[in-house]
């Protein structure tokens, strides 16, 4: 019988047991495929005592169960290990006691893992109710780490890297065993369709000394073992600011300095191994990855939804194959269930016999013959659409995975028919000729505000896939205006605002569009667009809203949300 080895590691860790024991015996796998192997770092509470009377009270029973008590607090990693170790299983769940288990989150993962090539060594789900908002790529799901919370490995791979680093006590280790694991040639995998509760925070805002502390730590010796010599450099320089400058609150100045006693001491162990030379992997300040907005937001998964209304997601194609396939694989990766995908090809039909990858879409195809533009082709889309809400995704454009479900859920929970959120700008490089992109820049957000009528009647304050909007505003406004062909949009998005009312903000970076990565085609798109910017003026300049005194205030604030921006004049 297939196995998978929990591996769970306490510390006075009693009120959280209770609830993860009753999720672990849920799991849709069943209990008898569950071994669970228990370090308890030295606990004052009756953590172990919980554990056993938990697992008693259950019908079921777990294939295994190793319930260890430390008479030291060994730390996360050391805690891991010896559980770890013990086990024999394929697959290897590491987890946090204040976890809670959806009943599908071991059975997704394990079905992603025995689904992917042998070059995956990690898959990590999802947090709710504040999902880490560390980059991801949409498509492959590929990750730079993965979060100790919870992930599964594979125990080979485990083992061949030694596990996590004992000398790294609490917070970062989680860091260091994902980039070892990257060096050693092996890939790590986000799996957004699965999720755990994690009760960590109550506001993820909220500072927590430990963590404060043992993370500056953390952060000097994985610059250590991987960083040039500037990396190491800026870390330390860091670490003596926050010794000097640092919130007293969060920083203890006496455990930080007897803490940097630590690094001195170790910092040969990490840099003598000689893992920086294996892998060159990028630093971003005191982060390990470019980051997406969205970390303070509160995380509504689709099973918490009161229903899933259909969303179309309509899609304008040349017929560039190879880009249209990473947009139809974001489209496939979004943990939102209820979806149609709507393809309309401005040209003559060349994609019918490629559409045929992915039939677990449900897919509606269109060719126009012949070229029409973009405003006609996306007319189309929306007459052909059956969704009760809709979403544009151009060929060359991502969704991250929860893109369409939290826009849903900010439609249903706040009862407005246009939500819109936060897209990355990706400057990319691509091969005309094959359709496949070749380089990439640095990743931006160049609009991000609450919506503002002021704004958005100067300019187009949202790219287009950024916005889910109610199939009722088609229906009663009408769609594109066939004279543009761009900026057309801008021109939508100012009838529907003027003629229905405001859109609402979901600040999380859920998308990601492209633009050219060569500067002079930059400046030509640009001009291309300022042309059409006075006829969307012209065109839209007697369309006229009423706003009270107040909403004007607030249109204001939209418009510049930094109050530094502004000063009322004193008298």
């Amino acid at each position: 019988m297939f196995t998978v080895d929990v591996s769970l590691v306490t510390y006075n860790s009693s009120a959280d047991i209770p609830g993860f024991i009753d999720s672990l015996f849920a799991q849709d796998i069943g209990p008898e495929r569950i071994c669970l192997y228990v370090v308890d770092n030295a606990s004052t509470d009756e953590t172990i005592e919980f554990i056993r009377e938990c697992i008693e009270k259950q019908e079921g029973k777990l294939s295994k169960v190793v319930i260890e008590k430390s008479p030291v607090n060994l730390g996360f990693g050391r805690g891991h290990n010896r559980a770890v170790f013990q086990g024999t299983s394929e697959f290897v769940f590491v987890v946090n006691p204040d976890i809670v288990l959806p009943a599908d989150c071991l059975s997704i993962l394990l079905s992603t893992a025995q689904s992917s090539d042998s070059s995956v060594a990690v898959w990590e789900p999802r947090q709710v109710p504040f999902e880490h908002p560390k980059l991801y790529n949409p498509v492959s799901l590929e990750t730079n780490w993965v979060s100790g919370a919870a992930f599964l490995c594979r125990r080979s791979v485990y083992e061949q890297v030694g596990g996590f680093d004992p000398r790294i006590f609490l917070y970062e280790e989680d860091v260091d065993l994902s980039w070892r694991i990257r060096a050693s040639g092996y890939r790590l995998m986000y799996v957004p369709k699965a999720f755990v509760r994690h009760f960590s925070y109550l506001d993820p805002e909220q500072g927590k000394p430990t963590q404060a502390v043992y993370s500056a730590l953390g952060n000097m010796y994985i610059r250590a073992r991987f960083g040039k010599p500037k990396n190491i450099l800026f870390g330390l320089y860091n670490y003596l600011s926050l010794i000097l400058k640092g919130d007293k609150r969060l920083y203890d100045r006496k455990l930080m300095i007897r803490n940097l006693y630590l690094y001195l001491k170790n910092f040969a162990h990490f840099r003598l191994g000689g893992w920086h030379k294996k892998a060159k992997f990028r630093f971003y300040r005191w982060g390990y990855s470019p980051i997406r907005k969205g970390a303070g937001m509160k995380i509504v998964p689709s099973s918490d939804l009161p229903s899933h209304p259909k969303v179309s997601v309509l899609i304008r194609t040349m017929g560039r194959k190879n880009l249209l396939r990473r947009a139809l694989i974001s489209v496939a990766n979004q943990t939102y269930p209820n979806i149609e995908t709507v393809i309309v090809q401005d040209c003559q039909d060349t994609l019918s016999d490629f559409l045929k990858e992915f039939e677990q879409l449900d897919i509606k195809f269109l060719p126009l013959g012949k070229n029409m533009g973009r405003s006609i082709a996306g007319n189309e889309a929306m007459r052909l659409a059956q969704g009760e809400y809709f979403v544009f995704l151009d060929e060359d454009d991502e969704f991250y995975a929860d893109h369409i479900e939290q826009l849903v859920c900010r439609a249903l929970n706040s009862g407005v028919k246009v939500a819109y959120s936060v897209a990355f700008e990706a400057p990319t490089k691509i091969d005309t000729e094959k359709d496949t992109i070749i380089g990439e820049g640095d990743y931006v957000i160049a609009f991000d505000n609450k919506f503002s009528y002021t704004a958005m009647c100067h300019h187009n304050i949202l790219p287009i896939l950024t916005v889910l909007f109610h199939r009722s505003l088609f229906e009663s406004y009408g769609g594109f205006d066939p004279d543009f062909d761009l900026n057309e949009d801008w021109d939508l998005w100012l009838r529907y605002s003027f003629l229905h009312g405001r859109f609402s903000y979901v600040p999380k970076t859920t998308c990601l569009y492209r633009v050219p990565l060569d500067t002079n085609m930059t400046q030509q798109r640009l001009a291309a667009l300022e042309e059409s910017v006075d006829r969307v003026i012209e065109k839209n300049k007697d369309l006229t809203i009423q706003l009270t005194c107040g909403q004007l205030h607030d249109d204001f604030e939209s418009l510049f949300p930094n109050k530094k921006d502004w000063k009322r004049p004193r008298r």
